[in-house]
């Protein structure tokens, strides 16, 4: 069928963050100035797989999932995810899987994952304090100088390239 999705669905702008999302994003801006705090950001974006295994089996997997809050270093380096959940007697099923998944991926990379409840965000100390808590944690994850050249590079965008099934 010669179906218009954009005339048959009219696309319509909406938030990126909720509020509570929001509120997060704000206390870190706060707690982590020397930081870059990203949204909604898809796992496949800063996380990848060896090539040996199949690229396109992994999205299916994990294509899906996005962290909440992405905090990074200033060479872009991820140094802590946060996620903005509900309290748990608010959260469905299918949001603690998708939680349950996040942390063993994020487990998996070495990478921390914090996880605020919407209605009791950490003040910007707390969250400071949680994300760093030592302030040398910003430096060490930082490669250093002269490897600065060989940084490893974000895996390529491929939402809409071809799969290789490997």
């Amino acid at each position: 069928e010669n179906l218009d999705t954009v005339t048959s669905w009219p696309p319509e702008v909406t938030r990126l963050l909720t509020a509570s999302e929001r509120e997060a994003h704000e206390v870190l801006v706060k707690a982590l100035p020397e930081c870059m705090i990203f949204s909604q950001v898809p796992l496949a974006r800063f996380i990848r797989v060896p090539r040996r295994h199949s690229y396109a089996e992994w999205l299916s997997r994990v294509g899906q999932l996005c962290a909440d809050l992405v905090v990074c270093d200033s060479a872009s380096q991820v140094v802590a995810v946060v996620d903005v959940r509900p309290p748990d007697d608010r959260s469905s099923p299918r949001a603690l899987k998708r939680l349950s998944r996040i942390r063993r991926v994020l487990q998996g990379a070495g990478i921390p994952l914090h996880v605020w409840t919407e209605n009791a965000l950490p003040s910007p100390e707390q969250a400071r304090n949680a994300i760093l808590p030592n302030e040398s944690a910003i430096a060490a994850a930082a490669p250093p100088a002269e490897a600065q050249a060989g940084l490893r590079e974000p895996p390529p965008s491929t939402w809409f390239d071809n799969l290789e099934s490997g």
